[in-house]
């Protein structure tokens, strides 16, 4: 199986399931997220709970970034909660991710927002992976949109489903007539990978 396999197998099933409560304490069973994501995330969480905590410790900082791009920034969501719920308090956490598809429920999107409030999205407007999985399927992204426009600004978007500079429709229109998978079916051809 390569990298890419075993990427399209996680970011494929657009399952929900809640958090682990040992790793997510005090968490409410509400709050679902991508199944996939999770387990990617759980594999690796304690280690990183680990290595930025000594890493907080040796160089005396009380902020932790976190950062990705598509199934990286996936991780990067889950692991800016899991680390503002798991590092002793007063540390800040925060969020940068790139191209990320949606991670959760609105309720995840809440949580998310609530304990960091500086997480931001970075989304180009004909980028395909941040308009999954589907709305309609229960997935709902944070607050904290930056799009770049056609113009190549970038536009920062406040609030959770921003229509005045979200181009959701926009780029769900230009890859609906190309042969682009949009996981799991080519939206024009409507197949099967």
């Amino acid at each position: 199986m390569t990298p890419d396999s075993l990427s399209l197998l996680v970011d494929g099933n657009v399952r929900k399931s809640s958090l682990d409560p040992t790793l997510f304490p005090g968490v409410p069973l509400s709050v679902l997220v991508h199944s996939g994501f999770a387990r990617a995330h759980a594999r690796s969480a304690s280690s990183v709970l680990s290595e930025v905590k000594k890493l907080m410790n040796v160089t005396r900082t009380r902020s932790v970034t976190t950062v990705g791009h598509s199934l990286g920034g996936a991780l990067a969501a889950l692991d800016a909660l899991f680390l503002a719920l798991n590092l002793p308090s007063g540390s800040e956490v925060r969020g940068v991710t790139y191209g990320t598809p949606r991670v959760g429920n609105a309720a995840f999107a809440e949580l998310l927002d609530f304990n960091v409030p500086d997480f931001f999205r970075i989304n180009h407007r004909k980028d395909p992976i941040p308009i999954v999985p589907a709305q309609y399927l229960g997935f709902r992204h944070p607050s904290g949109e930056i799009h770049i426009d056609r113009k190549k600004n970038a536009v920062f978007c406040p609030g959770v489903l921003p229509l005045d500079c979200s181009w959701e429709l926009v780029a769900y229109m230009h890859y609906s007539f190309q042969k682009v998978p949009i996981i799991p079916l080519t939206l024009n051809a409507r197949t099967r990978w």
